[in-house]
């Protein structure tokens, strides 16, 4: 009897033994993949929009000197170039989607898409070499993960679209270079 509760008692430290163990190591294993995980998540550079469409290119596209004003909300940053005083020239204004620490991809993935549905006269845009659509005054493309709306000019003809292709063209070359 006395050699029965010795062998169970060795038989019950052994699994709990291997137990703990176990349970240690897939906390440990949880961790690990935890980790890598957070490191194959993508890691976004931080964008100015002001950097995207520089006061310079606004100058040379515009028949005003402009003047630049920022503005940074939780969910975007914006760029408004405008004459001063106010109402010498059509205002551009850069609003620049990206994600961060409290806007994911997917919530900026969404808002793009969500601007595009409301717009029932949006027009898709083939030629810029990324998504994107022209909804008047506004052309709205994703580039990188990051979504980016320039509006300009005003009237809705092929002028308007030609000036904002044209901006939106000179934006995703400067955030190629940005993003390298």
């Amino acid at each position: 009897m006395f050699g029965l509760k010795r062998v169970l008692s060795v038989m019950l430290c052994a699994a709990l033994l291997l137990g703990a163990s176990a349970c240690g190591k897939q906390q440990n294993d949880g961790g690990r993949q935890g980790t890598q995980q957070k490191q194959e998540q993508n890691v976004y550079k931080t964008l100015d929009p002001e950097k995207i469409l520089t006061l310079e290119e606004v100058s040379q596209v515009v028949e005003y000197a402009p003047v630049e004003k920022t503005e940074k909300t939780r969910k975007k940053a914006t760029v408004l170039y405008c004459s001063e005083p106010i109402g010498k020239g059509d205002i551009i204004q850069v609003d620049l989607y990206q994600p961060s620490d409290s806007l994911s991809e997917e919530e900026v993935r969404r808002f793009y898409d969500e601007i595009q549905e409301k717009r029932t006269k949006a027009e898709a845009v083939e030629d810029l070499g990324c998504e994107a659509f022209i909804a008047i005054p506004s052309i709205h493309f994703m580039k990188g993960g990051y979504h980016v709306a320039i509006t300009a000019g005003s009237g809705g003809g092929d002028e308007q679209k030609a000036l904002l292709k044209k901006l939106a063209q000179i934006a995703i070359g400067n955030m190629d270079e940005l993003l390298q």
